[in-house]
């Protein structure tokens, strides 16, 4: 792909799109609305204080005017704070455009107990003051700490709505009965309410054997019978693994997979490791991640991707004796989201790296059973440069007519200003 070329309603979009000329502005979340609009959310600076935002476009990849002012809608959740900016994006039934994020409780005592802010726009990108209080909720999931090294808090990774316009949240937090991180999966109600017939609190704060091992939630999605599903990784003895948790629609752990609903898989293992950032559904019920890892236990990483059945098992018809390992050329490549498409093809996004200390975004195609798909591109990948040598995608989406992927990330534009970027592809 090129950086900046425009297309028609029918042809390929990929650049930037900044927010701010002169600050930091990134894009974390992809979406589309019921009439196949794609959507895009993240957070810009202003004077240094970030707020979240919420962007529409057409499909040749400009702003939709009639959206927000210009094209975008921002909310600043909490004032003063650098932290705030918006990871999850999801459309309501109504039309209704909830972001999520991660902000400060109080930004004069740093991030030690950092929440996760929820806020909703009507389909014109106007607040909806009827949601949370005056158009924000914030949301608690447990109090924050510092272990004396860092600060452990609310962290928002993700963020969906199911097909009864609830919203699930996916994250960390500090562990609760712990010092260490756990993971968390928390739904609200339509209205933005902790919704308490999730697991009877509205949140399921969880860890990987009750050790202390500081994991790392990353993208969840909602299933089409309900269930959820939720990806990340954790640290054990100094490789990481992979974990994979699936939720009953009640919000308890599915104990068909995997026993107990928890999956740890040292897929590439030590004194290799893999990491996920999500999973992506196949019609047969089983699951094919993305994500990092290498073989040896130093060294860059390369693009991988596993499988795993419905009862969690490994696949190992997947790819190349189970993994798809994917190296450019002998540097850091990376997978940060993957989405499923009707024929079980899979959609991974990230980054790649043609030379030494070059990043491009990336988006990856691989066939239903895990190959690349030269149909896609020559060799199943395309990298894009939006004119710099620091860019990468991290949200993505597939439009309702199952047409068109929407792509989102950044690129650095130098050390004080980060950009906004989109890649509309049509299929």
């Amino acid at each position: 792909g090129t950086g900046g070329t425009a297309g028609t309603s029918g042809s390929e979009f990929s650049g930037a799109v900044p927010l701010s000329q002169t600050e930091n502005d990134r894009f974390w979340a992809a979406a589309f609305d019921a009439q196949g609009r794609p959507y895009a959310a993240g957070y810009s600076e202003f004077n240094g204080d970030s707020a979240l935002v919420v962007a529409r476009f057409n499909m040749d990849g400009t702003y939709d005017s009639s959206f927000g002012t210009g094209g975008i809608a921002y909310v600043n959740a909490v004032s003063g704070g650098t932290l705030e900016q918006a990871r999850g994006l999801g459309v309501q039934s109504d039309g209704k455009v909830v972001v999520a994020g991660t902000v400060e409780h109080d930004p004069s005592a740093t991030y030690v107990d950092a929440d996760i802010a929820v806020a909703r726009f009507n389909s014109d990108g106007t607040l909806d003051t009827t949601f949370g209080t005056n158009g924000v909720a914030i949301i608690d999931i447990t109090t924050g700490a510092n272990d004396g090294t860092s600060d452990i808090n609310d962290s928002l990774w993700n963020a969906t709505v199911d097909a009864q316009d609830r919203i699930l949240l996916f994250g960390m937090a500090k562990a609760e009965a712990r010092s260490d991180r756990d993971r968390f999966v928390a739904r609200l109600t339509p209205n933005g309410s902790l919704d308490t017939t999730f697991n009877s609190t509205g949140k399921h704060v969880y860890g990987v054997d009750g050790l202390d091992l500081n994991d790392n939630g990353r993208n969840g999605f909602v299933q089409p019978d309900g269930k959820i599903f939720h990806g990340g990784y954790t640290n054990v003895s100094g490789s990481n693994q992979i974990v994979l948790a699936r939720f009953n629609a009640d919000g308890t752990l599915d104990a068909s997979f995997d026993t107990d609903g928890i999956l740890r898989s040292a897929a590439l293992p030590s004194p290799g490791m893999a990491e996920a950032y999500g999973a992506a559904l196949q019609s047969s019920g089983k699951y094919v991640t993305t994500g990092y890892g290498r073989e040896q236990g130093t060294g860059t990483v390369d693009l991988v991707s596993f499988r795993y059945g419905t009862d969690g098992a490994a696949d190992n018809t997947w790819a190349t004796n189970g993994g798809l390992i994917y190296d450019i050329a002998a540097d850091n490549d990376r997978g940060r989201n993957v989405l499923p498409l009707s024929d079980d093809r899979t959609v991974h996004v990230g980054s790649g790296s043609p030379s030494t200390g070059v990043i491009h975004a990336m988006i990856l195609i691989t066939t239903a059973d895990g190959a690349l798909d030269t149909s896609f591109d020559t060799d199943g990948v395309k990298l894009y440069d939006f004119g710099s040598v620091d860019q990468a995608l991290f949200g993505a989406a597939v439009s309702p007519d199952g047409k068109w992927v929407a792509a989102v990330g950044y690129l650095r534009v130098d050390a004080a200003d980060d950009d906004a970027a989109l890649v509309l592809l049509p299929l």
